[in-house]
């Protein structure tokens, strides 16, 4: 959203909170599946997110 930066930076973090927790629910509760993949994929949505805003150009920072 143009104009709100302080929003996108909570809007990266809300996400990776949000993949990180369902990625810890998957595994709390024993849904492991074949090769593990429903918490493979929700953190490897956590890690993208977190690389995402790592790289992001120096005129987005604050």
């Amino acid at each position: 959203m143009p104009g709100f930066p302080r929003l996108k930076e909570w809007a990266y973090a809300g996400i990776f909170v949000d993949m990180t927790g369902s990625a810890a629910s998957h595994l709390f509760v024993g849904d492991y599946g074949v090769y593990l993949h429903p918490i493979w994929s929700a953190f490897g949505f956590a890690i993208l997110a977190l690389v995402k805003w790592v790289l992001r150009p120096k005129s987005r920072k604050l």
